[in-house]
């Protein structure tokens, strides 16, 4: 049994316990996450009515965060979150062991969502084949590095259930340190994967010619997985506690931050896909606002003897309204005025909502309006017959 004198603690000591909080945060983020999930899909599914592999790959991503979460829930349960000293060996077994096991899936929760982040900028952007290779090698060896980690976690002791059962006295174990140091280049390659794959599409926006609230707002919208980056670099200074003598109060930090970093890329990864939904939901609050206006006209205007009647019933051409552009209207299309063309840089997930939700081909698009002009020469001849010169 683990140790049974107590009298030496405070009773806050003893009473310390960071497993529910553990519980809370992390069930929180990974349902923020798997909501967006959702909506991507719905996207994806319902209005484009076209599925890429990327989206499998997030879909994977958020149950291996939630495999990550059914395992924090257990270890939790067996004592993770309380002081080791509070424990009895069979509690010290389960926290260890299941804090453990539930290091695979999570680790694979933020490992896997840049291949579809990668995925997604090669389809879009179009890469030449040079940096399109490097995209994938740098992308599938930092995905490689990372589950190299659970190999080296498992043969740490021999035999390894020396590493939670604490009944094994006959086993030889290798410093621990070990397993740090090769985490700690794994999350600092993480880093490095993340803030580059952030950077990479502001690089080609802002090369094209479009306005820079334009550029800005896209940058954003597919550079915003740099805040995983952050947490990856956090999370590098918390990898000592893999070495700490009171394992099962120390470690679950080590596991929110690793939560929090695959719901981080999660979202970040789902938020460029959702261009259309948020078209539709602005056009049904325009429609909305447009049906309330129209009900404030008739209203007032029956009450007038000389109200002037509606456009839709004079004879003759229908004027043409235009929409009004907003600063949300067309966050993903850029116009230039001097080639008189429209580019769509997203095009993969451009919906117009306003021709009843006719989707546009992938990739980027550019359309060119070129102007004609002819004359009719035997008409010109026949004229001329006809006047002649004086």
């Amino acid at each position: 049994m683990a140790h049974r004198s107590l009298s030496s603690f405070s009773g806050a000591h003893i009473a310390e316990n960071r497993g529910p909080a553990t519980l809370a945060i992390v069930c929180s983020v990974t349902t923020v996450s798997s909501l967006f999930v959702f909506a991507r899909v719905l996207v994806r599914a319902r209005i484009m009515r076209k599925v890429f592999y990327d989206d499998y790959i997030i879909v994977f991503s958020m149950l291996f965060g939630w495999a990550a979460v059914a395992f924090q829930v257990i270890a939790v349960k067996s004592g993770s979150g309380r002081h080791m000293a509070m424990l009895t060996d069979t509690q010290i077994r389960g926290a260890i062991l299941w804090t453990m096991v539930g290091f695979w899936p999570g680790i694979l929760s933020f490992a896997t969502p840049k291949i579809a982040v990668v995925a997604l900028l090669v389809r879009i952007l179009n890469p030449g084949v040079p940096h399109r290779i490097f995209l994938w090698t740098s992308t599938l060896l930092y995905w490689a590095s990372l589950n190299v980690c659970i190999p080296v976690l498992l043969t740490t002791c021999d035999p390894a259930k020396g590493l939670w059962d604490v009944h094994i006295t006959k086993k030889s174990c290798r410093n621990p340190w070990i397993l740090i140091y090769y985490s700690m280049y794994a999350g600092a390659f993480s880093a490095a994967v993340d803030l580059y794959l952030a950077v990479y599409p502001a690089t080609i926006l802002f090369s094209l010619q479009m306005k820079l609230k334009k550029k800005i707002a896209l940058s954003i919208a597919l550079g915003i997985g740099s805040v995983a980056s952050i947490v990856a670099i956090y999370k590098v200074t918390r990898l000592s506690e893999l070495a700490s003598p009171d394992f099962s109060y120390d470690i679950p930090p080590l596991s929110i931050w690793t939560s929090i970093e695959g719901s981080t890329l999660i979202i970040a990864t789902c938020i460029p896909t959702l261009q259309p939904l948020l078209k539709i939901f602005r056009r049904h609050i325009r429609l909305q606002d447009h049906s309330s206006n129209s009900q404030q006209r008739g209203w007032y205007g029956s009450s007038r003897p000389n109200h002037k009647p509606d456009l839709a019933t004079e004879p003759g051409p229908k004027p043409r309204v235009t929409r009004p552009q907003n600063e949300l209207d067309g966050i993903l299309n850029t116009q230039n005025k001097d080639m008189e063309s429209q580019t769509n840089i997203l095009g993969s997930w451009a919906v117009d909502c306003e021709s009843g939700g006719q989707m546009t081909r992938e990739g980027i698009l550019k359309t060119e309006e070129v102007r004609i002009t002819y004359t009719d020469k035997a008409k010109e001849v026949q004229q001329s017959k006809d006047h002649p010169a004086n």
